[in-house]
């Protein structure tokens, strides 16, 4: 292991991320799973965002247990229960 006793210096760095907005979620769920439909994904993202705006936001329900938070993870959670429910039957088109 190293001695650091003698490190004259800290290296402090901060990191600014500016908060993700609709797009940003869309593009990332897109990359992440492109087997769903581009249409349900942005179905998805709005739930999200309303849930967010109603219980966080305007409090119009479940205001037990406040604060609550909706991001990429509810998200990315949903997305995997849909890409593991999906169904590929086989078919002929005549």
């Amino acid at each position: 292991m190293q001695d650091l006793s003698n490190l004259s210096f800290w290296l402090l760095i901060q990191v600014y991320v500016d908060e993700l907005v609709q797009e940003d979620y869309l593009s990332i769920c897109e990359s992440k799973f492109p087997t769903i439909p581009q249409s349900l994904l942005s179905k998805l993202v709005l739930f999200n965002k309303r849930m967010h705006e109603d219980t966080t936001v305007n409090q119009k329900f479940a205001k037990d247990g406040f604060p609550w938070e909706f991001n990429l993870r509810d998200i990315f959670r949903s997305c995997e229960i849909i890409q593991g429910s999906i169904i590929h039957i086989p078919f002929k088109l005549n």
